[in-house]
């Protein structure tokens, strides 16, 4: 069945048409709730944000809820935010992720929480009253690109994303494409200004990669190595995730984001071009 239903994707690409949510059974596309919008400069850019934290952080929670305030009350959708459990507060934590930290390591940020990355383009372990300004930076630059997901549930928990790239300029160099699992509203300790340790709700953590390399794939090109404006290309597929039993499905969502490479092994993600969301959940 997922292999027809990839099928009918694939179709659905090239004819550039949009998904219904209905299908019989498990099997199902869902298209993201943001689609490409277009003005007179390009697409409107989507900033991603990533929000090194840690459960033993007293500060912490502060930051996380300025960043949910710029969100809500000035970026709205334009704003992607991603906790990623990761640096010296967040070691031996539940929440602490293992893909989370080699960002964080590879970013140069040391193990201070909280600290910050903005599209990749801005990082910083430092005060977080000092954050908004570069965030209002990214959120205001234009970008070549959008990004549009598909995802397809193979049964109750399997779960596998394509992504369509759409491009209003063109780019000459190659690109990548990675998406990330997220869950929203677990219930887990965090440290208080006191040292106690109390109940807290914690938002749009990072859970895996979709991908098998945790710095995503690349994004194939023309046959002259990079992307022609006006045109669209399609990432390869994710292989098929099974989500654990004991994530909440109505509580996931599927970050993707298309970047540039950096000449750097270490650290291959230079700049987050776009950035989109899809809710898994009803």
């Amino acid at each position: 069945m997922k292999k027809i239903l990839y099928m009918a994707l694939a179709t659905a690409f090239i004819g550039l048409a949009s998904c219904d949510d209905d299908f019989d059974g498990n099997n199902r596309f869902k298209d993201n709730p943001n689609p490409p919008v277009i003005d007179t400069t390009g697409y409107v850019k989507r900033v991603l944000v990533e929000d090194f934290t840690g459960q033993n952080c007293i500060n912490c929670p502060d930051a996380a809820q300025m960043l949910a305030q710029l969100k809500e009350e000035t970026y709205g959708d334009r704003m992607v935010l991603v906790a990623m459990h990761a640096g010296g507060l967040s070691l031996g934590t539940p929440l602490h992720n293992d893909v989370a930290q080699t960002y964080m390591t590879a970013l140069g940020m040391g193990a201070n929480n909280p600290a910050i990355s903005i599209d990749r383009a801005y990082n910083n372990d430092g005060v977080y009253a000092n954050w908004p300004n570069p965030i209002a930076s990214r959120a205001a630059a234009s970008t070549p690109c959008d990004v549009r997901q598909f995802v397809s549930m193979d049964g109750e928990r399997t779960v596998s994303v394509l992504a369509q790239v759409s491009f209003s300029s063109t780019v000459s160099d190659g690109l990548g494409v990675q998406h990330w699992l997220v869950e929203d509203s677990i219930i887990n300790y965090q440290v208080t200004h006191t040292g106690v340790q109390m109940d807290y709700v914690h938002n749009h953590v990072f859970r895996s990669c979709l991908y098998d390399d945790i710095w995503g794939v690349s994004l194939p090109t023309t046959d002259d190595g990079g992307y022609l404006a006006g045109q669209s290309y399609m990432a390869p597929a994710t292989p098929g995730y099974t989500i654990p039993d004991d994530w909440d499905m109505d509580n996931l969502s599927i970050v993707s984001f298309v970047f540039r490479y950096s000449t750097d092994e270490s650290n291959p993600i230079a700049e987050v071009l776009q950035t989109n969301i899809t809710h898994l959940g009803h």
